[in-house]
C-alpha cells in the first residue's frame, strides 16, 4: 500500500514538472512583432537629423573647391566606404589578436546531497571490500589556469591576418574610386548649377515677356492689327518658345538639387554658388600622351589595384591550404587548483605536447589548392578584362575632351552671332522698326546659344573630370583629414593648381626604367638626370633656386650625373617629358660661369669652366642663356673640376623638347643672351635676329598653354623660328613669363605678327640684333 502512494505521488510529481516544462518552453518561442508607426516616426526624425546634422553652416557662395571639400567631408557614399574601411580595419585587428595562445581560466564549486561513498573489486580476485570509502569531499572547489597554442593554427591565422590586410588596401582602392566617382559629379552638378544661377533670371525675364506677348495677341487681333491666321502664327511661335523656356527653366531648376544632394546640403535649402567667369571659361590642360594615360591608368585605377590584391588573397588561400596538410602541433601548459582534503598535492602544474594529423587531409586539401589556383587565374582574366576596359574608357574620355573642345569653338561662334543679332533687334525695337514677336526669337535664341556655349564649356570640365577619373588620378591631397571645410577647399585648390596632371603622371611613372640614353633616379629627398658619358640627357631644378655645381662624373663607371639640389626636383618640362622622350637634346640655364668677367674669353673659344667637353659656351655677367645641345662628347680623359658656377632655372619650352631632334655630336643648336632686367634678347652669332612677343607677362600655365598656340600656329614657318619665353623674376612674388618668337628675317616676323593678331594674340617685332 505504501509502495502504490509512493508511485501515484512520483507520477503525479512528473505530470507537474513536465507540465511547468512545456509552459516554460512555449513561452520562449519568439513570434513576429512588428515596429509600430511611432518606432517608424522616430527613426524617421532621428535619421533625418543625424544625416544633416555636424556640418559647418554656409557662410556664403560656394566655389568649386568648397563643393568639392564639402562632398569629402559629408558625401554618405563617401561615409559608407569610410565605414567599410574601418570595419576592415577593426577586422585585421581581430585577425592579429587570433594568432595569441589561447590562456583559459577556470573555477568550479561542487556539492552532493549525500556523502561520495563506495566499495571497490580486485580485478584479480575478484574481492569486494567490506566498508564503503570515500576519496572526494561532498563540498569541492577547484580552479585551473591553461595556456595552449597550436603551431598549424598560428600559421593559418598568420595567413588568414593577410588576407584581412589585403582586404583594407582593397577598402581603400573602393573608397578612391568613390570619391573620384563623387568629385566628378560634383565637377559636372557644379558648373550646371552656376550656369542656371547666372542665365535663370534671363530665362525667367525672357519668359514674362513672351507670355505677355501672347496675352497681347487676341488685343491686337480685335484691333484688327491682325489677321486671324497672322495671330495664330504669331501665337504659334509665342507658345514654342514659351515651351522650350520652360523646358530649359526645369532643367535649371533641378540643377542646384543635384549639387545639394551630392554635397549633402538639404534639399529645399537656398544657398548662392560663386559664378566666377574665368574659371568656367578656363580651358584645362589638354596636351596628353595617350599611351601615358593608358601606362598610368593600369598603374592606378582603384578596379584594377583591387584586382591585384584579390589575385594575393587567393594565393594565400592556396598556401593555406598546402600548410593545412601539415601535422597539427601544439603545446599546453596547465596549472591547477583543488580543496580536496584527501589529496595529497592541492596544487600542480602539468605539460603537454601533442601532434594531430588528419589522414585523409592531403586529399581535400589539393583539391582546395587546385581551387584556389583555379580562382587565381579566374581573378587574372578578370584583370584582363578590366584592362582592356579601362584602356577603352581612357581613349574615350581622351576623344571626348577633343570634341568639347571643338565644341567649345564652334558654341562660342554661335553665341557671339546670336549676341549679336539680339543687340541690333533691340535697336531695331527702339527705333520702332522689329516687333515684339522678334525681340523674343532673337533673345530666345541668344539666351539658347549662351546656355550651349556655358554647357559646351561645362561638358570640357567634365570630360576633364572624366579623363581624370578614367585613369585613376586623385586631384585631392594624399591625406584627408578631418579638418575645416576651408581649409580642406584651399588644399583642393593649391593641389589643382600647383601640381599639373602631365606632373603626376610623369612623377608616377618616373619609376619605370627609361630609355637607355637616360633614366631619372628619384629618391626622397634627391632627384637627378644621369646617362652615359656619350649619351646624356640635360634637365634643371627650380626656379630661382642655387646649386652646386649639376655634374658630377663617376669614374669607376665613366658617366655623367646630373644632381640637384637636395629637394628639388627636376622642372616641370623635363619631368612631363623624360620618359618618353627619345632625341639626345635638353635645356640648361647658367648664369656667370667664369669667375672673373675680364678672363672670359671670345664665344667661339673653349670656356675655363668646362664640364661637358666644350658645349657650355661663355655667357656675359648677369646674362641668363638658353643652351640646346646635342649628344656630349666621348672623351677618354675627363676633365678636372673647375670652381662652381652657380645654376639657376627658366620657365622651360615643353615644346622645344618635342620638336628638337638633333644628331650630330657637340653641336650648338642656338644659344642666346637674355639681360636679367628683361631687355630684348641680345644674339650670339648663330642666333636668330628678330624677335616677336606675343601676349603680356603671364603665368606658367597660361604662358605653356599659349607657347602650345603659338607652336601650332608658327609650324609653317619650320626651321625659321625659335619659341621661347621671357621670364620676369620678382622678389617675393612667383615669376611672370611672356611668350615670343625668334625668326631669321623681317619679313617672316610681319607675317607671324599679322598671323598672331588675327589669332587674337596682341604681339610686336622688335630687331633684336643688328
Amino acid at each position: 500500500m505504501a509502495m502504490a502512494t509512493l508511485l501515484r505521488h512520483r507520477l503525479l510529481y512528473n505530470m507537474v514538472a513536465s507540465s511547468v516544462s512545456i509552459a516554460l518552453l512555449t513561452g520562449c518561442l519568439v513570434k513576429p512583432q512588428p515596429l509600430t508607426d511611432q518606432d517608424f516616426q522616430r527613426r524617421a526624425d532621428e535619421t533625418l537629423a543625424r544625416v544633416f546634422s555636424n556640418q559647418e553652416p554656409l557662410s556664403g557662395p560656394i566655389t568649386i573647391y568648397e563643393a568639392q571639400a564639402r562632398a569629402l567631408k559629408y558625401n554618405l557614399d563617401a561615409r559608407v566606404r569610410m565605414f567599410d574601411t574601418a570595419v576592415a580595419s577593426s577586422d585585421l585587428t581581430t585577425a592579429n589578436l587570433s594568432m595569441l595562445p589561447k590562456v583559459l581560466a577556470n573555477a568550479g564549486y561542487s556539492e552532493r546531497s549525500n556523502e561520495p561513498g563506495s566499495k571497490s573489486q580486485s580485478l584479480i580476485t575478484g574481492t569486494t571490500s567490506l566498508d564503503y570509502s570515500k576519496s572526494s569531499e561532498r563540498y569541492s572547489y577547484n580552479n585551473s589556469l591553461a595556456m595552449s597554442w597550436d603551431l598549424l593554427d598560428f600559421g593559418i591565422g598568420y595567413l588568414r591576418a593577410k588576407e584581412k590586410a589585403d582586404q583594407v588596401l582593397i577598402s581603400g582602392e573602393r573608397r578612391r574610386a568613390i570619391i573620384q566617382g563623387i568629385l566628378r559629379d560634383v565637377r559636372i552638378a557644379y558648373w550646371k548649377a552656376a550656369i542656371a544661377e547666372r542665365i535663370l533670371p534671363r530665362v525667367e525675364r525672357l519668359l514674362k515677356d513672351a507670355e505677355g506677348a501672347l496675352n497681347n495677341t487676341a488685343a491686337g487681333q480685335k484691333a484688327g492689327v491682325l489677321t486671324p491666321i497672322e495671330s495664330l502664327n504669331y501665337q504659334k511661335n509665342l507658345l514654342s518658345n514659351i515651351s522650350e523656356l520652360r523646358k530649359l527653366l526645369s532643367s535649371l531648376a533641378t540643377a542646384k538639387i543635384e549639387l545639394a544632394s551630392l554635397i549633402n546640403i538639404r534639399p529645399g535649402e537656398d544657398f548662392k554658388i560663386v559664378t566666377d567667369n574665368k574659371q568656367l571659361y578656363m580651358r584645362p590642360d589638354s596636351r596628353f600622351n595617350v599611351k601615358q594615360l593608358e601606362t598610368y591608368a593600369v598603374l592606378n585605377r582603384p578596379e584594377i589595384r583591387e584586382q591585384d590584391y584579390e589575385q594575393r588573397i587567393r594565393k594565400r588561400q592556396v598556401q593555406q591550404a598546402w600548410l593545412k596538410m601539415i601535422p597539427g602541433v601544439s603545446m599546453n601548459v596547465n596549472y591547477n587548483y583543488d580543496s580536496n582534503q584527501f589529496l595529497f598535492n592541492h596544487n600542480w602544474i602539468d605539460v603537454g605536447f601533442k601532434v594531430v594529423f588528419d589522414v585523409l587531409a592531403p586529399i581535400t586539401r589539393m583539391q582546395e589548392a587546385a581551387n584556389g589556383k583555379m580562382q587565381m587565374q579566374l581573378v587574372e582574366a578578370k584583370r584582363d578584362a578590366l584592362t582592356v576596359a579601362v584602356l577603352a574608357q581612357v581613349n574615350i574620355a581622351y576623344a571626348q575632351q577633343k570634341i568639347a573642345l571643338d565644341r567649345i569653338s564652334l558654341a562660342e561662334k554661335i553665341a557671339r552671332v546670336n549676341d549679336q543679332i539680339y543687340q541690333n533687334t533691340l535697336k531695331q525695337k527702339q527705333a520702332g522698326t522689329a516687333a515684339d514677336q522678334k525681340v523674343i526669337d532673337d533673345g530666345a535664341n541668344a539666351v539658347f546659344a549662351n546656355l550651349q556655349r556655358d554647357y559646351a564649356y561645362a561638358e570640357l570640365h567634365h570630360s576633364f573630370g572624366q579623363l581624370l577619373s578614367s585613369v585613376g588620378m586623385d586631384m585631392i591631397p594624399d591625406e584627408i583629414k578631418d579638418e575645416s571645410v576651408s581649409t580642406l577647399a584651399s588644399a583642393i585648390q593649391t593641389q589643382m593648381n600647383t601640381v599639373s596632371v602631365n606632373t603626376k603622371i610623369s612623377t608616377a611613372l618616373r619609376t619605370k626604367e627609361l630609355p637607355e640614353f637616360a633614366y631619372v633616379n628619384p629618391t626622397s629627398d634627391t632627384h637627378g638626370v644621369k646617362g652615359k658619358q656619350d649619351e646624356i640627357q640635360l634637365a634643371s631644378s627650380k626656379e630661382d633656386t642655387q646649386k652646386p655645381e649639376p655634374f658630377t662624373i663617376e669614374k669607376a663607371s665613366n658617366e655623367f650625373i646630373m644632381n640637384h639640389y637636395s629637394g628639388a626636383a627636376p622642372s616641370r618640362s623635363m619631368r612631363d617629358n623624360a620618359h618618353y622622350q627619345r632625341q639626345d637634346s635638353g635645356i640648361i640655364h647658367s648664369d656667370e660661369t667664369h669667375k672673373k668677367p675680364k678672363e672670359q674669353p671670345a664665344l667661339d673659344k673653349k670656356p675655363v669652366q668646362n664640364r661637358l667637353a666644350g658645349l657650355i659656351p661663355v655667357l656675359k655677367p648677369g646674362h641668363r642663356q638658353e643652351l640646346f645641345v646635342a649628344k656630349a662628347q666621348k672623351s677618354e680623359k675627363i676633365p678636372e673640376p673647375q670652381p662652381k658656377p652657380q645654376f639657376h632655372t627658366q620657365h622651360e619650352v615643353p615644346a622645344i623638347l618635342e620638336k628638337t631632334n638633333v644628331v650630330a655630336q657637340n653641336d650648338i643648336i642656338s644659344s642666346r643672351d637674355v639681360p636679367s632686367n628683361n631687355e630684348k634678347p641680345v644674339e650670339n652669332p648663330k642666333a636668330h635676329t628678330w624677335a616677336v612677343t606675343a601676349g603680356e607677362f603671364m603665368e606658367a600655365s597660361e604662358a605653356d598653354f599659349r607657347l602650345y598656340e603659338i607652336q601650332d600656329a608658327v609650324s609653317r614657318y619650320g626651321s625659321k623660328t625659335h619659341v621661347g619665353v621671357y621670364e620676369d623674376k620678382k622678389l617675393f612674388k612667383k615669376s611672370t613669363y611672356r611668350p615670343y618668337i625668334e625668326v631669321s628675317d623681317e619679313s617672316t616676323a610681319q607675317k607671324i605678327v599679322a598671323l598672331l593678331n588675327r589669332k587674337k594674340i596682341k604681339s610686336s617685332i622688335s630687331e633684336a640684333r643688328k
